[in-house]
């Protein structure tokens, strides 16, 4: 990986901090985790433009950000070193920048060892200025070639350039020769830098050695996008929608009405209030979401209690969607609720308090928020950022065109933002035609987002006959059995009707009102149990369902356990002048992840 600013001055790089060096490495993997939609997880070496060598700042950057190894240490021609790690006082000396001098555990570094050109000593093959034609330039490879292979087999680092090739008459044609030359060889192998060095923490003889690396499969959905960066027009290829800083070149399309002739259903749904299927072979869907930062003591006394043993009527653990904002959440317990099968969503980075906040937010601002919170999840709870696919806006404020702009510029697939009454109680639907659910809170969309999907929040009724959103809002009070009671009634309420997902808003606010209410939940929870169709689900289960509706007797709860690592780690960061603390799965950041900085680079 290079880096995210490629500047052609090595003084740069040189007299670079480890600030700079950490922006500009994770930037980029950032970069090429996004819109290359490959994981960030197999993005582990680095390499520094010009071979700028700067010592041990450059290997507490690749510390901080978990880099497995490095290549831009270049030495002579006749030093033919193996890859090698740091965890000792280094002995090679670099034929350019600085050496480190400190002791780096677990860091390798893959010497690039220098080639003979046309009279120079070179690291790159443009760098070597040979010419001539396809044969003189193979010869010429398999020379610098046969230095390693007739002495001591060190690996060989080939740094190829498009200059070189569209600049050097005959040098694809050459290269090509040389690799056909090569592929005759039963002993020498074309392998990535990670490969290398795989082979040096298990070394293997000829007979078991294998180059292959695996098929991988990651999506891409190639949008060719404008980008203005410094008043100059830019094109990227991307898999992924274009990034904010673009000339934004979605065509924008006013929603046309919906009917199921246009848009069938499956992977387009227009918003009805009846189900997909007949409604006595229906699953009634329940999610159980939470919507506060996720401590452990919250954890502990409120939720564990909820969740775990709990099982739906396939025998198979409950499903719940936890919605997590940033500040004071412990990233360690989220870690924990995924691998448990919890689904994990985004509640924005900062959750500002002010209404005002989000109605005056520009998109840019909106996918800070948003897609700077699936990054935080993604990096600190150590868990696929490709499975953070829903979100939720605080206080329920709907942003019209502009919100669901910025989900599908921060990847996001669904919106539990939008409320409806009591007595609309919508289905699922998605954003590809004209809605026809009203916006209780804020402004509607009225344009054309295809596959972005609204799972609607359908109020439940208080006790003084009110409508609300949460359980908080509801202000229900009352002993545990009263809690119970006004629970079943809103359950009957859909259930007896057209049986439309229910959505139950949990907080730490509602548990802490009174111990009656975690009773009375617990209870009704119980009750639900005698049901052989009532599923609680999380809301991307919602999604699927609506997907892929089947009948009741086909129903299968999906939650999987899985196996994300996490060292825990209580970091020590600094907010506004504000000591904060923060449990995270992997190394601490410099600075405390916020708005436009959330991997705390």
């Amino acid at each position: 990986m290079f880096f995210y600013r490629r500047d052609p001055l090595t003084e740069y790089w040189l007299e670079a901090d480890v600030d700079t060096l950490v922006a500009e490495f994770d930037g980029q993997r950032q970069i090429i985790t996004r819109f290359a939609n490959i994981p960030s997880e197999d993005i582990t070496g680095t390499c520094i433009p010009n071979m700028a060598l700067t010592g041990d700042t450059l290997f507490d950057a690749l510390n901080l950000l978990g880099m497995q190894y490095d290549a831009t240490l270049n030495v002579m021609n006749g030093y033919n070193y193996f890859p090698f790690t740091l965890d000792y006082e280094n002995q090679v000396n670099s034929a350019s920048g600085v050496c480190p001098e400190n002791a780096h555990p677990g860091i390798w570094v893959t010497p690039i060892i220098n080639l003979i050109g046309d009279g120079v000593v070179c690291n790159n093959v443009q760098a070597c200025r040979v010419e001539g034609t396809a044969v003189e330039i193979a010869d010429w490879l398999m020379g610098q070639f046969n230095v390693l292979y007739q002495t001591n087999r060190a690996p060989m680092n080939l740094i190829l350039s498009l200059a070189w090739f569209m600049g050097t008459p005959n040098s694809f044609a050459g290269m090509k020769l040389r690799l056909h030359r090569l592929d005759t060889m039963d002993d020498v192998f074309i392998v990535s830098n990670s490969k290398a060095v795989q082979r040096m923490i298990n070394p293997q003889a000829i007979r078991d050695f294998s180059s292959d690396t695996g098929h991988q499969f990651a999506s891409c959905t190639a949008r060719h996008c404008t980008l203005d960066k410094d008043d100059e027009i830019r094109y990227m290829v991307s898999c992924v929608v274009c990034p904010t800083f673009a000339i934004r070149n979605r065509t924008v399309r006013t929603a046309d009405v919906c009917n199921t002739s246009v848009c069938p259903g499956n992977s387009c749904q227009c918003s009805y209030t009846y189900s997909p299927i007949d409604v006595e072979e229906t699953p009634q869907l329940i999610t159980l979401v939470y919507v506060d930062a996720i401590t452990d003591a919250i954890y502990s006394s409120y939720l564990q209690p909820l969740i775990e043993g709990r099982t739906n009527p396939d025998g198979v653990q409950i499903g719940v969607t936890f919605y997590v904002p940033h500040e004071y959440t412990d990233y360690e317990r989220v870690n924990q609720l995924y691998n448990l099968g919890v689904e994990i969503a985004v509640h924005t980075v900062t959750r500002n308090s002010l209404v005002s906040y989000w109605k005056e937010a520009a998109v840019d601002t909106l996918v800070e928020e948003f897609y700077g919170q699936r990054q935080i999840i993604s990096r600190f709870a150590n868990i696929p950022i490709e499975d953070i696919i829903g979100a939720k806006v605080p206080h329920l404020e709907m942003l019209g065109n502009d919100l669901f702009e910025a989900y599908a510029e921060s990847g996001i697939e669904y919106d539990n933002t939008w409320t409806a009454r009591s007595t609309n109680r919508y289905f699922p639907y998605t954003l590809d035609y004209r809605s026809l659910q009203p916006c209780e809170l804020g402004t509607c969309p009225d344009e054309s987002f295809p596959g972005m999907w609204v799972l609607p929040l359908v109020d439940l009724v208080s006790q003084n006959n009110l409508e609300c959103s949460s359980l908080q809002a509801c202000s229900v009070s009352g002993t545990a059995n009263e809690i119970n009671d006004w629970l079943e009634k809103q359950f009957n309420r859909v259930y007896s009707d057209n049986k439309a997902p229910i959505t139950l808003v949990l907080s730490s606010g509602w548990f802490a009102t009174s111990t009656a209410n975690l009773e009375g939940l617990q209870l009704f929870l119980d009750d639900l149990q005698s049901y052989d169709d009532v599923f609680l689900v999380s809301h991307k289960q919602v999604m699927d369902w609506m997907l892929n509706p089947v009948e009741t007797s086909s129903f299968a709860t999906d939650v999987y356990y899985k196996d994300e690592r996490c060292t825990a780690r209580t970091c020590q960061l600094l907010k506004d002048e504000e000591i904060r603390y923060m449990k995270s799965c992997v190394a601490c950041p410099t600075r405390y992840p916020w708005l436009g900085n959330p991997l705390g680079s």
